[in-house]
Protein backbone atom coordinates (compact mmCIF):
# COMPACT_ATOMS: atom_id res chain seq x y z
CA UNK A 1 0.00 0.00 0.00
CA UNK A 2 1.62 3.67 -1.04
CA UNK A 3 -0.48 6.99 -0.30
CA UNK A 4 0.83 10.04 -2.44
CA UNK A 5 -0.16 13.05 -3.18
CA UNK A 6 -1.23 12.91 -6.66
CA UNK A 7 0.51 16.74 -8.02
CA UNK A 8 1.70 14.85 -11.03
CA UNK A 9 2.46 12.40 -13.30
CA UNK A 10 5.72 11.72 -11.30
CA UNK A 11 4.12 11.61 -8.01
CA UNK A 12 1.83 8.67 -9.66
CA UNK A 13 4.59 6.78 -11.23
CA UNK A 14 6.37 6.85 -7.66
CA UNK A 15 3.78 5.51 -6.18
CA UNK A 16 3.33 2.50 -8.43
CA UNK A 17 6.69 1.98 -8.16
CA UNK A 18 6.65 1.91 -4.58
CA UNK A 19 3.89 -0.88 -4.39
CA UNK A 20 5.13 -3.23 -6.54
CA UNK A 21 8.52 -2.53 -6.21
CA UNK A 22 7.58 -3.90 -2.48
CA UNK A 23 6.05 -7.28 -4.10
CA UNK A 24 8.43 -7.82 -6.25
CA UNK A 25 11.40 -7.45 -3.99
CA UNK A 26 9.15 -10.09 -1.50
CA UNK A 27 9.24 -12.72 -4.61
CA UNK A 28 5.70 -11.83 -5.90
CA UNK A 29 4.91 -11.18 -8.99
CA UNK A 30 2.58 -7.82 -9.17
CA UNK A 31 -0.59 -8.30 -10.91
CA UNK A 32 -3.33 -5.89 -10.55
CA UNK A 33 -3.15 -2.54 -7.91
CA UNK A 34 -6.50 -1.15 -6.93
CA UNK A 35 -7.07 2.61 -6.98
CA UNK A 36 -8.02 5.21 -4.80
CA UNK A 37 -8.09 8.87 -5.11
CA UNK A 38 -9.17 11.41 -3.37
CA UNK A 39 -9.17 14.98 -4.47
CA UNK A 40 -9.98 18.41 -3.30
CA UNK A 41 -13.39 19.84 -4.31
CA UNK A 42 -13.02 22.05 -7.64
CA UNK A 43 -10.15 19.66 -8.53
CA UNK A 44 -10.22 19.41 -12.59
CA UNK A 45 -12.45 16.07 -13.90
CA UNK A 46 -9.99 16.99 -17.22
CA UNK A 47 -6.41 16.22 -14.70
CA UNK A 48 -7.69 13.17 -13.28
CA UNK A 49 -8.71 11.87 -16.74
CA UNK A 50 -5.22 12.75 -16.92
CA UNK A 51 -3.81 11.02 -13.78
CA UNK A 52 -5.84 7.88 -14.71
CA UNK A 53 -4.95 7.43 -18.35
CA UNK A 54 -0.85 7.95 -17.24
CA UNK A 55 -1.51 5.69 -14.21
CA UNK A 56 -3.00 2.99 -17.16
CA UNK A 57 0.03 3.81 -19.81
CA UNK A 58 2.30 2.45 -16.99
CA UNK A 59 0.38 -0.50 -15.36
CA UNK A 60 0.15 -1.63 -18.86
CA UNK A 61 4.39 -1.50 -19.75
CA UNK A 62 4.75 -3.50 -16.48
CA UNK A 63 1.63 -6.70 -17.18
CA UNK A 64 -0.54 -4.98 -14.27
CA UNK A 65 -4.30 -4.01 -13.99
CA UNK A 66 -6.39 -2.11 -12.57
CA UNK A 67 -8.68 -4.05 -10.87
CA UNK A 68 -10.67 -1.37 -8.79
CA UNK A 69 -10.77 1.03 -7.25
CA UNK A 70 -12.64 4.59 -5.51
CA UNK A 71 -12.44 7.92 -6.53
CA UNK A 72 -13.75 10.86 -3.81
CA UNK A 73 -14.27 14.68 -3.61
CA UNK A 74 -13.36 15.97 0.21
CA UNK A 75 -13.73 19.60 1.00
CA UNK A 76 -11.18 18.73 3.71
CA UNK A 77 -8.48 18.28 1.08
CA UNK A 78 -6.16 20.66 -1.04
CA UNK A 79 -4.30 18.33 -3.13
CA UNK A 80 -5.05 14.98 -4.26
CA UNK A 81 -4.07 11.96 -3.22
CA UNK A 82 -3.52 8.85 -4.36
CA UNK A 83 -3.75 5.20 -2.77
CA UNK A 84 -2.49 2.38 -4.37
CA UNK A 85 -2.86 -0.86 -3.11
CA UNK A 86 -0.74 -3.78 -5.31
CA UNK A 87 -1.70 -7.84 -5.56
CA UNK A 88 0.48 -9.82 -6.38
CA UNK A 89 1.07 -14.29 -6.93
CA UNK A 90 4.11 -15.70 -4.59
CA UNK A 91 5.32 -19.53 -5.84
CA UNK A 92 7.08 -20.20 -2.34
CA UNK A 93 9.05 -18.50 0.67
CA UNK A 94 10.41 -15.84 -0.17
CA UNK A 95 11.34 -12.56 1.34
CA UNK A 96 14.34 -11.49 3.57
CA UNK A 97 13.27 -14.30 5.98
CA UNK A 98 14.49 -16.97 3.39
CA UNK A 99 18.05 -15.27 3.07
CA UNK A 100 20.43 -17.83 4.90
CA UNK A 101 23.93 -17.83 5.73
CA UNK A 102 26.34 -18.05 3.00
CA UNK A 103 24.79 -16.80 0.64
CA UNK A 104 25.47 -14.04 -1.27
CA UNK A 105 24.46 -10.65 -1.56
CA UNK A 106 23.54 -8.56 -4.85
CA UNK A 107 21.94 -4.93 -5.10
CA UNK A 108 19.75 -4.58 -8.15
CA UNK A 109 18.46 -0.85 -9.09
CA UNK A 110 19.52 2.47 -8.35
CA UNK A 111 20.15 2.62 -4.55
CA UNK A 112 18.86 6.34 -3.58
CA UNK A 113 16.81 6.70 -6.69
CA UNK A 114 13.42 8.00 -5.23
CA UNK A 115 15.25 10.07 -2.54
CA UNK A 116 17.21 11.73 -5.02
CA UNK A 117 14.05 12.59 -7.29
CA UNK A 118 12.05 13.99 -3.79
CA UNK A 119 14.85 16.16 -3.44
CA UNK A 120 15.18 17.91 -6.79
CA UNK A 121 11.38 18.09 -7.18
CA UNK A 122 11.01 19.51 -3.78
CA UNK A 123 14.66 21.72 -3.19
CA UNK A 124 15.16 22.29 -6.82
CA UNK A 125 15.43 26.12 -6.36
CA UNK A 126 18.15 25.51 -3.50
CA UNK A 127 19.98 23.07 -5.01
CA UNK A 128 19.93 25.29 -8.13
CA UNK A 129 22.29 27.62 -5.97
CA UNK A 130 24.68 24.93 -5.78
CA UNK A 131 24.45 22.80 -8.73
CA UNK A 132 23.88 23.56 -12.70
CA UNK A 133 20.66 23.26 -13.99
CA UNK A 134 21.67 20.17 -16.83
CA UNK A 135 23.10 18.51 -13.25
CA UNK A 136 19.82 18.56 -11.87
CA UNK A 137 17.57 17.73 -14.74
CA UNK A 138 19.89 14.60 -15.59
CA UNK A 139 19.06 13.64 -11.88
CA UNK A 140 15.58 13.49 -13.24
CA UNK A 141 16.45 10.89 -15.39
CA UNK A 142 16.29 8.42 -12.42
CA UNK A 143 12.59 8.18 -13.02
CA UNK A 144 12.86 5.90 -15.37
CA UNK A 145 14.65 3.51 -13.05
CA UNK A 146 12.45 3.22 -10.12
CA UNK A 147 10.69 -0.23 -10.58
CA UNK A 148 12.85 -3.17 -10.32
CA UNK A 149 10.25 -5.63 -11.40
CA UNK A 150 13.01 -6.73 -14.13
CA UNK A 151 15.63 -6.98 -11.74
CA UNK A 152 13.27 -9.22 -9.61
CA UNK A 153 11.88 -11.22 -12.30
CA UNK A 154 15.61 -12.37 -13.49
CA UNK A 155 16.67 -12.85 -9.74
CA UNK A 156 13.59 -15.58 -9.17
CA UNK A 157 15.10 -17.30 -12.04
CA UNK A 158 17.99 -17.51 -11.47
CA UNK A 159 17.41 -19.05 -8.17
CA UNK A 160 17.62 -15.80 -5.59
CA UNK A 161 15.69 -16.45 -2.60
CA UNK A 162 15.62 -14.03 -0.47
CA UNK A 163 15.08 -10.43 -1.58
CA UNK A 164 14.72 -6.82 0.57
CA UNK A 165 13.15 -3.66 -1.06
CA UNK A 166 15.13 -1.02 0.82
CA UNK A 167 12.49 1.61 0.55
CA UNK A 168 11.26 -0.43 3.40
CA UNK A 169 14.33 0.64 5.36
CA UNK A 170 17.77 -0.48 5.34
CA UNK A 171 20.22 -2.66 3.47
Amino acid sequence: VCSRVAEDEESVWMALASVTNNLAAAGSEPVAVLVTLLLPKGYQESDMKDLMLFLEKKCREYKIEIAGGHTQVLREINAPVINLTAIGKRPEEWGSTAARPGQDIVVAGYIGAEGTLRLVKNYKKDLGKRFSESFLEDAMVLREHLSVMKEAAIAGKSGVRARHDVSGGGI
